[in-house]
């Protein structure tokens, strides 16, 4: 039997399961928060190993860290007004992240993020879990929908798209993330490792410098009832591909677990011979 060397057999492994062995595209992180630093107010000192390069991440409201978890306790929507004056959650300045308009970089917003109440019982009107500078967001819908939907879009200035998507699982953490493909003017939106769709108009409209996690980082409202394990802002050059270019762990299948235990094995076999 002709010995493959190592590399090549997992390279091989790899693809047999469609999993890309390298990253398609050319990633640069931008912010990476474990919630493995200290917030002291609103102000957020970074952990070991954390990246901000807006120097500008913090929370507001009443939005807590604590064991290596943002907590966001959920506010009401409309004016901002709720527990502490304004809504709570995360955020940052994309524009000081000195990259020129957002709209003309490819980007991914991602997060790991678990709900304290089922999504049928979040506060109030909407709640948005990702956002970015003020109109393409992920969120909870209510507006007219009851029970309320799970959806993802953005306004243009002039044209708004939506896509619904399945409810997010309400147990546990799930990966979540938006993906802005600038020279195409897409943006697609990603639960645990899986496209939900495209939304396809003209660039973005930008009414706020925020990047926000948790709730409307426009106005500071709109919070989710939940907690953040990490949250993610990368810009990229190239075909993003799911498979290897998100900066956080995508949530797994039992599947997949049983089939990267299968590698594993293999591999361990293979090295013992």
């Amino acid at each position: 039997m002709t010995r493959i060397p190592s590399g090549l057999f997992l390279v091989a492994t790899m693809m047999s399961l469609g999993v890309a062995p390298f990253a398609a595209a050319a990633v640069t992180p931008q912010v990476l928060i474990n919630f493995d630093g200290t917030l002291v107010g609103t102000t957020y000192t970074l952990g070991a190993g954390e990246v901000d390069n807006s120097f500008t991440f913090g929370s507001n409201g009443l939005a807590t860290v604590s064991g290596g978890v943002g907590d966001i306790p959920g506010d009401l929507d409309a004016t901002g007004s709720g527990p502490g004056g304004n809504g709570s959650g995360f955020y940052f300045n994309g524009v000081l992240l000195g990259l020129g308009s957002l709209q003309n970089v490819s980007w991914v917003t991602e997060a790991l993020v678990a709900f304290d109440v089922p999504v049928a019982s979040q506060p109030a009107t909407f709640n948005h879990i990702l956002d970015v500078q003020g109109d393409t967001f992920l969120r909870f819908d209510g507006n007219g929908h009851n029970p309320r939907i799970t959806n993802f879009g953005y306004w243009d200035g002039s044209n708004e798209q939506i896509n619904v998507i399945p409810d997010l699982p309400t147990s546990g953490y799930s990966h979540v993330a938006l993906v802005w493909d600038a020279p195409n003017t897409k943006v697609e939106a990603f639960v645990n490792g899986t496209s939900q769709g495209v939304v396809d108009l003209a660039a973005f409209d930008v009414s706020s410098p925020n990047v926000g996690y948790g709730f409307f980082s426009r106005f500071l409202n709109r919070a989710i009832d939940g907690k953040l394990d990490a949250v993610a802002f990368s810009t990229y050059t190239g075909a993003f591909d799911p498979a290897s270019d998100f900066q956080l762990a995508v949530v797994p299948e039992p599947s997949s677990l049983a089939l990267a235990a299968c590698v594993l094995a293999s591999l361990a076999g293979w090295k013992k011979k």
